[in-house]
């Protein structure tokens, strides 16, 4: 899982849904974006107390570009947008330009409903845009159990981008 959003914009419910995520696909990592002093500290101790392994947190490489994930979609199996502001529309473009699919709550605004209308138009809306936080991680769970929704999603998007 793949976390485009930026580090500022995790809140607890996001956090919640990525951890039951984790905690229901033991293989499954969680990339994040680097974080700057003690938060990967602290992220790891929450990531701790749901009883994952901090090991199955990675945080960008900070001598790295700070947000170039450009290298990461191939090995990702779902990009996740963050709930309360939705991730930058240029990294949302990208990951679903490499048939990324993005999991994606879109918002009463349109600083959150960015990902939600890229989504749309890449083919992948039914299969990773979803109502509201318990459906969120409802759906995030689903996909990762199921290989065959994940390739149909990126079939999806696949097909939609020609």
């Amino acid at each position: 899982m793949l976390v485009l959003g930026s580090a500022e914009d995790i809140d607890p419910v996001v956090w919640s849904a990525w951890m039951e995520g984790l905690r229901a696909h033991r293989g499954a990592s969680l990339w994040l974006p680097f974080v700057h002093g003690h938060a990967s500290d602290n992220l790891r101790d929450h990531a701790r107390h749901w009883g994952i392994p901090a090991r199955r947190l990675v945080f960008a490489d900070p001598a790295g570009p700070a947000m170039d994930l450009s290298a990461l979609f191939p090995l990702a199996d779902l990009a996740l947008d963050t709930i309360l502001v939705s991730s930058p529309p240029h990294r949302t473009a990208a990951a679903l330009s490499h048939a990324l699919p993005v999991l994606t709550l879109p918002g009463d605004c349109p600083a959150r409903r960015a990902a939600a209308g890229l989504a749309r138009a890449a083919g992948a809306e039914a299969w990773t845009t979803v109502r509201d936080s318990f459906e969120y991680e409802e759906v995030l769970v689903k996909l990762l159990a199921s290989p065959g929704h994940l390739a149909a999603a990126r079939s999806a998007i696949s097909g939609a981008l020609g």
